[in-house]
C-alpha cells in the first residue's frame, strides 16, 4: 500500500468482519447466488486453492452481472431490491431508475481489472475475487484510487451489494453505523455527465431500525472513519 495524501490506508483486519460473523467459504457463498439467482452456474472452485494476495481478507463470490440482468444498471437494481427484502432500504441521490450508465459506470482501472478476471475465469458464472476492506483515514475517492499498488483496485457497488447479501451481518463492532465506499465506481447523479460523486454504502441499526442507505458523496470529500472495499486480481496458480 501507497502513503496517501491525507493520512495512511491501512487494511482493516477486524471492521465489518469478526469471529461473530466470519467470511463464509466459497462453497457457501456460491450456494447462496445459486440459490438467490436461479440458473447461476459455477464457480472455478480451484481458485480457491491459491495463495491469497498481501492484505487480502478472503475470497468474494460474484456473479457476473450479465447473468443476472441484461445490463449493469439492472443488475444493481436487482441487488438493491434484494437487500430491501431483509432491511430498510434508503435512496437518497440515486433510485432504482438511476443506475444506468449516464448515472453510474465502473472507473477505468475497475473495468479493467474485471476484464482481466473474466478473462482469466472463462467459462464460470460466478467469479472468486481476493478481497480486503480498508480504511483511508480522511482520504477522499481520489487519494484511495491513487494509493493501489499493481494488482489492487476499488471494488464497485455492485460487488459490496452481493456482499452484503452473502454476508448480512451487523455493523455492531464499534458503533451502530458502518460506511463503505465503493470507488470502483462513480456517479453523475443528474445524468449530465459530470462524474464527480462516489457511491457509498451505509449499514445502520439500532433497537428501532435496521436499514441500508445507497446514496452517493463528492469524489473530493472525505470522511473520518470511512471504509474502502478493495479487490486485488488472485494470484496465479
Amino acid at each position: 500500500m501507497k502513503t496517501l495524501a491525507w493520512g495512511e490506508y491501512k487494511m482493516l483486519r477486524k471492521s465489518y468482519f469478526s469471529s461473530k460473523h466470519r467470511i463464509k467459504t466459497v462453497a457457501e457463498q456460491v450456494d447462496f447466488l445459486r440459490l438467490t439467482f436461479p440458473g447461476l452456474g459455477f464457480a472455478n472452485v480451484k481458485i480457491a486453492e491459491r495463495k491469497l494476495p498481501s492484505d487480502a481478507m478472503g475470497l468474494l463470490a460474484l456473479p457476473r452481472y450479465e447473468k443476472i440482468a441484461p445490463t449493469y444498471g439492472k443488475a444493481m437494481g436487482k441487488v438493491l431490491m434484494l437487500i430491501s427484502a431483509e432491511r430498510k432500504l434508503e435512496l437518497a441521490n440515486l433510485s432504482l431508475e438511476k443506475l444506468g450508465p449516464q448515472y453510474l459506470r465502473q472507473i477505468p482501472l475497475t473495468a479493467l481489472m474485471f476484464q482481466k478476471i473474466n478473462e482469466s475465469q472463462e467459462g464460470f458464472d460466478i467469479l472468486l475475487v481476493p478481497f480486503g476492506l480498508g480504511y483511508g483515514g480522511w482520504g477522499n475517492a481520489y487519494n484511495v484510487q491513487e494509493s493501489m499498488d499493481e494488482n489492487e483496485f476499488c471494488l464497485d457497488p455492485f460487488s459490496v451489494g452481493i456482499m452484503s447479501l452473502t454476508h448480512p451481518v451487523e455493523p455492531d463492532y464499534l458503533r451502530d453505523d458502518f460506511w463503505i465506499n465503493c470507488a470502483g465506481c462513480e456517479s453523475s447523479p443528474d445524468g449530465n455527465g459530470e462524474f464527480n460523486y462516489t457511491p457509498f454504502f451505509r449499514f445502520e441499526r439500532d433497537y428501532f431500525y435496521n436499514r441500508v442507505g445507497f446514496d452517493v458523496m463528492p469524489k473530493i470529500f472525505g470522511i473520518g472513519g470511512s471504509t474502502y472495499a478493495i479487490g486485488f486480481l488472485p494470484n496465479s496458480a
